[in-house]
């Protein structure tokens, strides 16, 4: 935005806050739109089904690159049972979790365990 613009919006601002009855009424009419907008959302993301997941549905499908430049996706490993690490080098609680996981790894052999780095 330019200087003028600003100084311009400044004022009309000032001029809402001086009526304080006005700005009031405006504050007012911001968050009840707010609301009703946020709870129109709600709605449709209820409609649609996006819920979350619970025991016994299917994961999200996603792609990344592996460590040898090939694309897998989740859907790769369908029907297996799959444990994904997302973790990061400088994250000390990350780097204490990695023994843990790979003895997890290690006792079930039948589990994919997918490290996602950042």
């Amino acid at each position: 935005m330019n200087n003028a613009l600003l100084i311009k919006l400044r004022g009309v601002i000032k001029e809402m806050i001086s009526r304080k009855k006005l700005g009031l009424q405006f504050i007012i009419v911001v968050i009840v739109l707010a609301t009703i907008t946020l709870a129109l959302f709600q709605i449709k993301v209820y409609a649609e089904g996006n819920r979350g997941i619970n025991v016994g549905d299917y994961a999200h499908d996603f792609s990344l690159t592996n460590l040898d430049g090939e694309e897998e996706s989740l859907s790769d490993y369908l029907g297996k049972k799959v444990a994904i690490n997302f973790w990061a080098i400088w994250c000390p609680p990350c780097r204490e979790g990695k023994p843990n996981l790979d003895d997890f790894h290690a006792k079930y052999d039948d589990l994919v365990v997918l490290k996602v780095k950042k």
